[in-house]
């Protein structure tokens, strides 16, 4: 995986390249053209956008290499941490989202390649209106001590920062009540979507993803998960032999 990271961070960087090479030709033209203008223009486009891009993988790999360090950190001292019972998760999901009844819920605890997941999952539908029916999916996520490639997998948001936005919805890292949060939202398509994420206490990933319903429901869904007892849940499965 750091392979492949450092490979997009070098991609990233012939990219800063080109936009200066590019940069450096339209400034020795010497023309004052329009068109001059706006080749000059959209190679200091390129130039923002490869520094913001190559700034972006450098995060990503200094934070994927602090989840690493924990793992090494943890086996030294003898620390191993199991994944809660899904039972538990599945308990904390709530019944109903507002007018969307929970159409389905279920969990599992799967193992593969060394590491140990726990997840929940429910499903909640609503009444069909203008062709759609409202849709939302949550699941809570239990890594225990499986940091760097799960995280990876599960919340790559979590490694980053962004604020986009745009007429048609909007893509952001944030907080929510102190835990980072990543929310996502887009009316382009033939009916809005959108999706929303937590990432509590090292440990447990909070989603939901939302079709044919407003952002509002999609928050809201989230309001109801109670993330102090999740983050209290830290403790369970956590083994110390040193």
């Amino acid at each position: 995986m750091t392979i492949t990271r450092l490979s997009k961070l070098t991609g990233r960087g012939r990219m800063v390249g080109a936009a200066c090479m590019a940069l450096l030709l339209v400034a020795c033209g010497g023309g004052d053209s329009a068109d001059d203008a706006s080749e000059e223009q959209g190679a200091l486009a390129s130039l923002s956008e490869a520094v913001s891009g190559a700034k972006q993988a450098k995060g990503a790999l200094g934070k994927l290499g602090e989840a690493a360090e924990k793992m090494a950190k943890a086996q030294e001292e003898g620390i191993t941490i199991d994944p809660a019972d899904f039972r538990e998760l599945r308990d904390i999901l709530p019944e109903s989202v507002g007018s969307l009844a929970r159409a389905e819920i279920g969990g599992e605890k799967t193992s593969a390649m060394g590491f140990t997941m726990s997840t929940a999952t429910a499903e909640y539908q609503g009444e069909a209106g203008d062709g759609q029916t409202p849709y939302l999916k949550m699941t809570i996520t239990d890594i225990g001590g499986s940091q760097g490639m799960a995280l990876m997998a599960l919340a790559p948001w979590s490694m980053i920062t962004m604020d986009k936005e745009s007429s048609d919805g909007f893509e952001r890292t944030s907080e929510y009540e102190g835990f980072p949060s990543h929310e996502k939202y887009d009316t382009s398509g033939s009916y809005p979507r959108g999706e929303m994420q937590l990432f509590i206490a090292d440990r447990f990933v909070v989603g939901v993803e939302g079709r044919a319903v407003p952002w509002e429901q999609i928050r809201a869904a989230i309001e109801q998960v109670d993330v102090r007892k999740l983050d209290g849940m830290k403790e369970i499965g956590v083994t110390r032999t040193k």
